[in-house]
C-alpha cells in the first residue's frame, strides 16, 4: 500500500494497520511500521494477515461458495510543532 504523506510538516512514528474480513466475519489484522515521513513524501508499506481463522475458512472454502473480502486500513503518525 502507498502512503503519502500530503501534509507541509515531517510526521513521525507511522504505523499501518490493516483489518481483513471474509463475507462480513472478521478474520485477523496484521501491522507495519513505516517510520519517519517527510513532506510530500511516499512510502510503501504491506503487511500479511496469517491467522487460524483465515485458515479454516480457506479449508471449508466450497461451505461458503462466493468470497466477499473488505480490508480496512488506517494510518497512525505522531508530528511535532
Amino acid at each position: 500500500m502507498r502512503i503519502k504523506n500530503v501534509s507541509r510538516q515531517t510526521v513521525y512514528s507511522v504505523r499501518l494497520t490493516a483489518k481483513l474480513k471474509v463475507n462480513g466475519r472478521s478474520v485477523g489484522s496484521c501491522s507495519d511500521w513505516v517510520g519517519t515521513m517527510r513532506a510530500g513524501k511516499v512510502r510503501v508499506a504491506s503487511c500479511t494477515v496469517r491467522t487460524g481463522k483465515l485458515a479454516g475458512m480457506w479449508r471449508d472454502r466450497y461451505d461458503y461458495g462466493r468470497w466477499y473480502v473488505r480490508a480496512h486500513t488506517s494510518v497512525r503518525y505522531l508530528y511535532y510543532r
